[in-house]
C-alpha cells in the first residue's frame, strides 16, 4: 500500500484548525518542493519533477493519508531525518508564527510521503495516531 503520513506534534497543544491547516501544509509541500517555476512567451508556468512512481500511483489511486503525533520538536526534527536516510520524500512545516505561537516561528509538522507503507513505517511505526 501506498500512503502519506502527516507527524503533528502534540506537545504544541494546537487547535483542531491549526492542527489541520499545518497538516494539509505538509502534504501539499511535498508536491510543491518537486515543481520548477518556469517562462516561455505566453507566460509563467510550473513543471514537476523527481516524482517518483509511489508519488503518481497515491495521486492516482486513493490519497491514504494517516497523522500521527510525536511530542516534542526533537522527536520531530529526529523523525525528518530519519525519513531522509530511508530516502523518504518529506516536508518539514516552520510556522511564521503570525497568529498562534506569537511571532515565534515554529516547527509544527512533518509529512513523509507517498511511499510504500513498509517503508515509512520503520520511521514511524511506533508513533500513535493523533
Amino acid at each position: 500500500m501506498i500512503k502519506q503520513i502527516i507527524v503533528v506534534r502534540k506537545d504544541l497543544k494546537m487547535k483542531l484548525g491549526k492542527i489541520i491547516s499545518q497538516s494539509c501544509h505538509a502534504s501539499m509541500k511535498i508536491f510543491f518542493d518537486r515543481m520548477k517555476e518556469l517562462q516561455d512567451k505566453n507566460g509563467v508556468y510550473f513543471r514537476t519533477t523527481n516524482i517518483t512512481p509511489e508519488m503518481v500511483e497515491w495521486k492516482n489511486g486513493i490519497y491514504t493519508k494517516i497523522v500521527l503525533s510525536c511530542d516534542s520538536e526533537r522527536e520531530l526534527l529526529s523523525l525528518y531525518k530519519s525519513a531522509g536516510d530511508h530516502n523518504i520524500s518529506r516536508a518539514l512545516i516552520k510556522d511564521n508564527g503570525r497568529t498562534v505561537f506569537k511571532n515565534v516561528p515554529t516547527y509544527t509538522c512533518i509529512a513523509l510521503g507517498p511511499d510504500k507503507s513498509e517503508k515509512i513505517d520503520k520511521v514511524t511505526g511506533h508513533l500513535a495516531l493523533l
